[in-house]
């Protein structure tokens, strides 16, 4: 598989680490190039470097719209960079349509359940 860099958004510190060790552990071609909680600290990373695959928590502050706003910013703004927006909500069908039309690459469940339109990396 080939590298590719990474900036993930968690606004949950213990699920942050989580993360971070998982991708550390399990999945070495990604580079962690930074680490946000919220829109203002990832809009300065992407100041600096743009990644190849943002993973963008869905319910920052405890709000699904925040998640799904910055998902089509970015998209607009970056559209080569690949958004998996991640999530610990259940998926209904109002929420799936909504990331689907921010033009989400795919939704990885915090369970573990990857549903992607197509292969992101």
């Amino acid at each position: 598989m080939e590298k590719f860099t990474v900036i993930i958004v968690e606004d949950a510190r213990l699920e942050l680490k989580g993360t971070e060790e998982i991708f550390r552990t399990e999945i070495p071609e990604a580079e962690i190039i930074g680490t946000a909680s919220n829109e203002r600290e990832l809009d300065a990373l992407l100041k600096e470097r743009v990644p190849d695959l943002l993973l963008l928590d869905l319910g920052l502050g405890g709000s699904t719209t925040v998640g799904v706003d910055i998902c089509k910013r970015v998209k607009r703004e970056l559209p080569a960079v690949k958004v998996l927006v991640f999530t610990g909500e259940l998926l209904n069908e109002k929420l799936w349509v909504e990331v689907l039309d921010a033009a989400a690459d795919g939704i990885a469940l915090k369970t573990g359940e990857l549903l992607t339109k197509h292969e992101i990396y």
